[in-house]
């Protein structure tokens, strides 16, 4: 059975997050977290008979994105003890052209690179991280070990710091980094929505916007609960779930701006903001990652409205990033309409389908304005 899209973007973001956790405790002084950090680095970086294509270009091709990477001038040999000389410019590199990093560089290739060498044998960035995660602590254990790989454990620079670990470490901060930024295209989007809604009483939860897959697995939900709560509920395929609260105290006649975010933060958290154009913005850091496909108002299957209630539908906008502060603002004021603003009027509950032209289509309909709700 093959792994689904969310379960791969799942497990790339769990290695990111070990990734990143292990450095931190690096930072702290416990050097030995270099080990889980090149098990990481081996199972989503590299490729063997089992895993012909590993995790992470597996992803850049779902989300057909290409990443590379910038490097400084030629790579100089620096002397690091009398049998060892490393590469180090290798590691000095940047996401971005510049001045002073101007090489264009795929990152299976930059692995190839080679980055230390010993009287005997030159070793690639790949190898170093293969050693240190199968051999120097990590999954295998040998008993023998080779002259070369001797003077590899053992190599330290001025400072004494293990040249090693030090590698290691530099190609987890530029994985974390180049991680980061494809991660975010996987799970990162900004919803903005302006509907009017109606009602006399409310006995139960009532649908306002529910968003299905072909398979009706159910990503995100707004709903107007019997307290006269506007709340959004977000699952992930694995049927995890999260509610939070978006408006309170909903009038039985208004209008209104729901407006939220979801994103993976620098930290590696999963982030749920809901903001508010008189309220502080809400946060909230969800426990476990929930993998919402970023393009849900394109799913097939939608219900808009609920029985006994009535709702106006404006605008709707849903962005694959979060905007900034500042622009968010501003949306937020265009979207504000009146009661004599034309909208599309809604009475009970309606299924709803995007066409082949990306329209929304509803079976039944009219425009009309606030005010006749």
């Amino acid at each position: 059975m093959k792994k689904s899209t969310g379960r791969q973007y799942i497990e790339l973001f769990y290695s990111l997050q070990i990734i990143n956790d292990s450095l931190s405790l690096i930072s702290l002084g416990k050097k030995y977290h270099v080990i889980p950090i090149a098990g990481q680095l081996r199972a989503i970086l590299i490729k063997d008979k089992q895993t012909p294509v590993p995790l992470y270009y597996a992803i850049q091709k779902i989300l057909e994105v290409k990443q590379c990477i910038y490097l400084s001038t030629i790579p100089e040999k620096i002397k690091i003890s009398k049998d060892c000389e490393c590469y180090f410019n290798v590691m000095n590199v940047s996401l971005e052209r510049d001045k002073l990093h101007y090489q264009k560089e795929d990152i299976g290739k930059w692995l190839q690179y080679c980055i230390v060498e010993t009287p005997q044998k030159s070793f690639t960035i790949e190898e170093v991280i293969k050693i240190v995660a199968n051999k120097n602590g990590g999954a295998h254990y040998n008993e023998e070990i080779s002259n070369d790989a001797v003077l590899l454990y053992t190599a330290t620079d001025e400072k004494h710091i293990s040249i090693i670990d030090k590698i290691i470490v530099n190609i987890a901060l530029i994985i974390k980094a180049l991680g980061l930024l494809l991660i975010k295209k996987a799970f990162d989007f900004h919803y903005l929505a302006n509907i009017a809604i109606r009602f006399d009483e409310l006995s139960s939860h009532k649908n306002i916007i529910s968003y299905h897959d072909e398979d009706y697995y159910l990503p995100v939900a707004i709903l107007l609960t019997s307290k006269r709560q506007l709340i959004l509920k977000i699952t992930d395929p694995d049927r995890r779930l999260f509610i939070v609260p978006l408006k309170e105290n909903i009038e039985k006649k208004g209008i209104y701006t729901i407006c939220f975010s979801y994103e993976i933060n620098s930290n590696f958290e999963s982030e749920l903001k809901i903001y508010s154009l008189f309220d502080q913005t809400a946060k909230y850091i969800l426990t476990t990652p929930i993998y919402v496909h970023n393009h849900f108002t394109s799913f097939p299957h939608q219900w808009w409205g609920d029985e006994h209630i009535e709702m106006g539908f404006y605008n709707l906008q849903l962005y694959t990033s979060v905007l900034p502060e500042i622009i968010i603002i501003k949306k937020m004021k265009d979207m504000e309409v009146d009661e004599n603003t034309p909208m599309v009027i809604l009475k009970g509950r309606n299924y709803a389908y995007v066409d082949k032209k990306n329209n929304l289509c509803f079976g039944s309909i009219k425009c009309s304005t606030f005010n006749d709700l």
